[in-house]
């Protein structure tokens, strides 16, 4: 466990002792403010629903931009050879990246935490519904950074990884749905994310972020080991 902690630990280090870090939360947080207040002002509401939507949208962009430096950067500076002899293991590699990107979902999502107390503050928001919304902004994130995370797995031009990861996540965003293509409705993210954002939680849309994280994880962890024998 210390081994994915400690990767996780170097990635934090690396994001915010650079710029990069500080961009990508003040992008999100500019996007997700200006979402808020828009929709408040405009319609004169205390529900977070709208919000929330435009919110997971914003996560989707945001995910390959936190990504996309993972592993193709270390393919790219070679050092991920240094990893091959290592005592590392692909798996813990991996399960080290995601963490980090755990880390980061978390962190953008605590730095919105005003917005409701703000709805609180001057109108009556359910706040069951509130939570709701949160913990499925928390899991669409960390299911978005697993299909990033595998995106980076698969190149090493960190600019093609951050192009694929889109590419993937607005394939899934942009399943048709309805009564016409009810599997390709059950595909899609948004899909199992619209309940928790009108407060309702159901384990089967817990279900689906939970085994396509895996799912994604499962796919990087093979190209990794793929990678390694080559």
């Amino acid at each position: 466990m210390w081994k994915i902690t400690l990767i996780c630990g170097k990635e934090l280090r690396a994001y915010f002792g650079a710029m990069m870090g500080y961009i990508i939360l003040s992008a999100f947080l500019a996007v997700s403010g200006v979402a808020f207040f828009y929709w408040v002002n405009q319609f004169r509401t205390s529900s977070m629903r709208p919000v929330f939507q435009i919110v997971s949208v914003v996560l989707l962009l945001t995910s390959p931009a936190i990504t996309m430096r993972l592993l193709a950067g270390e393919f790219a500076s070679g050092t991920s050879d240094l990893l091959r002899v290592s005592p590392i293991t692909p798996l813990q590699i991996v399960l080290g990246k995601f963490l980090f990107c755990l880390c980061m979902v978390i962190i953008m999502l605590v730095c919105t935490c005003d917005l409701p107390l703000l709805l609180l503050h001057y109108g009556t928001p359910d706040m069951g519904a509130v939570l709701a919304g949160y913990l499925g902004l928390f899991l669409a994130g960390s299911f978005f950074c697993s299909v990033g995370l595998f995106a980076s797995s698969l190149t090493r031009n960190t600019a093609l990884a951050s192009v694929a990861g889109v590419g993937l996540l607005l394939a899934l965003l942009l399943l048709p749905g309805g009564k016409t293509f009810p599997l390709a409705a059950a595909l899609s993210p948004f899909t199992h994310f619209s309940g928790f954002a009108k407060g309702v939680l159901d384990t089967s849309d817990v279900a689906y972020f939970a085994l396509g994280i895996l799912f994604f994880l499962f796919l990087t962890t093979r190209i990794l080991r793929l990678r390694q024998r080559i």
